[in-house]
């Protein structure tokens, strides 16, 4: 039987050189994928309002998407786990 290898997408680590406010990095302001999607490297899964810009999280790999960790919204700090896939 095959065994399903599965990987997390996190949200990015900016620079020592950008003070974040309590580490937030900014709101959830758009989920682009829903469980059962399929994603390619580098597809724009989620984007994040930092107060400055809209930063783009992109799928490190190709896989399907599980679970989503997080809601429109939601305030998110760097490198945390916000989508769940399999490949």
């Amino acid at each position: 039987s095959r065994r399903w290898a599965s990987f997390t997408i996190y949200t990015p680590f900016l620079s020592d050189s950008v003070p974040l406010a309590d580490g937030v990095l900014g709101t959830v302001e758009e989920i682009h994928v829903a469980p059962g999607d399929s994603v390619k490297e580098n597809d724009v899964v989620m984007t994040i309002d930092t107060h400055k810009a809209a930063l783009e999280v992109r799928a490190p790999a190709a896989g399907k998407v599980v679970k989503i960790l997080v809601e429109v919204d939601d305030e998110i700090q760097e490198k945390k786990p916000v989508i769940e896939c399999e490949d």
